[in-house]
């Protein structure tokens, strides 16, 4: 599978304390660079697997601001360019400008929808704003009951933070009570988040402890499985796989997936874009392929692991966690993630709870002193009926998050 990001603009209608974005707000992609994007990527996903899938992920920005002609414009190009391809799309959008317009479309069409939101109104309208300062709570609740209504595909995106974080058993509440399946990120050091990190920003243990308490609701609740949080989900399937589930934990993250830019910039993912240090090159000059051999592509792909790493239990797992918060907050990716230590305590929270499970073979998960990786069980027999709800690969889901903190 392939994953494009796909950024037609960097503008926003919010002014969201923590936006990690750092580009210009004013241009938006043209029809033929679309067309460029849509093109080349279909065509490097059949090169890899001619029956392959690739996911389009609109992100941006708030990617509906570009209007729904743009997006009628790009299904017409999937579809002349898929050939033996499967494609799905997923918007990822702030939710403010949703309407039975736009939801007719996202029916029709088949769309994903991932709405970023921050929890109940009191807090939300903390961090996420307009230009005037106004809390962005009524429009985006009225937006996700509208796509309820329409039963499209519909996730949520929460960023946490020192606003949100002593409030999660009521935000936990929300989510289920809504029926809001969701996913969770921390701050990243980019953007306006830069002036803001310091005062709502999460330190590594406060991160690992606001995730673990929204885990343990999610995991001791009686109507479990009723919403499902993408992260807890491949994080669980990760500890009882013995190998990375999600793209934060992937070693080679940036195989499978690359970003566009409104302009044609070609980036690992999306919150590096639009770093020049980690520009590919232009999809309206090169195909991807050859985008894939530039000195940057291979730079991202051939990621030294942290000495620290190599005596962790968790390498399998986490392989030094997201490249692009080492870099933002260190400046290169060849070090762990700035949320090392919290991810540690996250990885070693689930394994004591998944312990609890009486039928899983504990033979499936590492010894509590295991340190030398080359002495991993090879073979990970799960006898456990639960463990699917675990190992789901949630990448066929409803659920196709992205970090969103840009939204």
């Amino acid at each position: 599978m392939l994953t494009n990001v796909i950024k037609p603009t960097h503008a926003c209608n919010l002014a969201c304390t923590y936006c990690y974005n750092e580009d210009d707000r004013t241009k938006r992609m043209s029809i033929n660079t679309l067309e460029s994007t849509i093109k080349n990527t279909c065509e490097y996903a059949r090169a890899k697997n001619e029956s392959g899938k690739v996911d389009f992920i609109w992100h941006g920005g708030e990617p509906m601001l570009v209007g729904l002609d743009f997006y009628k414009q790009a299904i017409k190009f999937q579809e002349r360019y898929k050939k033996s391809l499967k494609f799905e799309n997923v918007m990822q959008t702030n939710g403010t400008l949703i309407d039975s317009r736009w939801c007719d479309f996202f029916v029709e069409e088949k769309f994903h929808v991932s709405i970023s939101i921050d929890g109940v109104k009191h807090v939300n309208d903390v961090t996420r704003i307009n230009r005037k300062g106004e809390g962005s709570f009524d429009n985006v609740f009225e937006a996700i009951q509208l796509v309820k209504k329409y039963q499209i595909p519909l996730g949520v995106c929460l960023v946490l933070n020192k606003i949100n974080v002593p409030h999660l058993d009521e935000i936990y509440d929300f989510l289920r009570d809504e029926q809001l399946n969701f996913n969770v990120i921390p701050m990243t050091n980019s953007g306006d988040a830069v002036a803001s990190i310091g005062e709502i920003g999460l330190t590594p243990k406060e991160y690992a402890e606001g995730w673990i308490k929204l885990y343990d609701r999610w995991f001791y609740d009686e109507r479990h499985g009723s919403i499902l949080c993408s992260d807890f989900a491949n994080k669980s399937a990760g500890v009882l796989g013995g190998r990375a589930m999600d793209c934060i934990g992937a070693k080679n993250c940036s195989m499978n997936t690359v970003s566009t830019d409104h302009n044609g910039y070609v980036y690992p993912c999306a919150t590096m874009s639009p770093d020049p240090e980690w520009v590919y090159g232009n999809i309206n000059d090169s195909s991807i392929k050859e985008l894939m051999q530039s000195d940057n592509a291979q730079k991202a792909l051939q990621r030294k692991t942290d000495e620290h790493c190599l005596e962790c239990k968790w390498l399998n797992v986490c392989n030094g966690g997201c490249i692009s918060r080492a870099d933002k907050f260190f400046g290169t990716i060849d070090t762990r993630d700035y949320y090392c230590s919290g991810l540690y305590q996250i990885y070693e929270h689930i394994e004591g709870r998944l312990r609890e499970v009486q039928d899983i073979d504990l033979e499936c998960l590492p010894p509590k002193d295991f340190v030398d990786q080359r002495k991993a069980p090879t073979k990970r027999r799960i006898v456990s009926k639960n463990y699917e709800r675990f190992s789901r690969d949630t990448t066929t889901t409803v659920l196709k998050f992205v970090d969103a903190a840009s939204l």
